[in-house]
C-alpha cells in the first residue's frame, strides 16, 4: 500500500510540475515547491528506500526489476535525445544521464 501511495504522489506532483494543460498559472514559488517535492520524492523512492530480498527468488525478481528500470531509463533518455536532435536543441543533461548510465554499466565490477 505504501508503494502505491508513493507512486501516485510522484505522478500527481509530476503532473503539477509539468503543467500539461496550462489551465492554471502557478507562481514561481509554487513551481519551485512542486519541483523540490518531486525531486525529494524521487530521491526517497529511488535511492533511500532500500528493500531487502528474503530469498533467492526475490533476489532474482529485484535483479530483473533493475534491468527493466535501466532499459526504460535508457529508452526514454534516447527518445529525449532524438527529439532534441530533431528540434535542434539537445539538452546536455540527457546526454550526461545516458553517458553515466552506460559508464556505470560498462565499468562497474562486483
Amino acid at each position: 500500500m505504501n508503494r502505491i501511495l508513493l507512486v501516485v504522489t510522484v505522478l500527481i506532483v509530476g503532473i503539477i510540475a509539468l503543467q500539461p494543460f496550462g489551465i492554471v498559472m502557478p507562481s514561481s514559488a509554487q513551481m519551485t515547491a512542486a519541483g523540490l517535492l518531486l525531486a525529494l520524492l524521487v530521491v526517497l523512492i529511488g535511492i533511500l528506500w532500500q528493500q531487502k530480498p528474503s530469498d533467492e527468488r526475490e533476489e532474482e525478481i529485484f535483479a530483473q526489476r533493475g534491468q527493466y528500470a535501466y532499459f526504460i531509463g535508457l529508452l526514454v533518455g534516447s527518445v529525449g535525445i532524438v527529439y532534441g536532435a530533431i528540434s535542434h536543441s539537445v539538452d546536455w543533461w540527457l546526454v550526461a544521464v545516458i553517458g553515466s548510465m552506460l559508464a556505470v554499466k560498462l565499468f562497474h565490477k562486483k
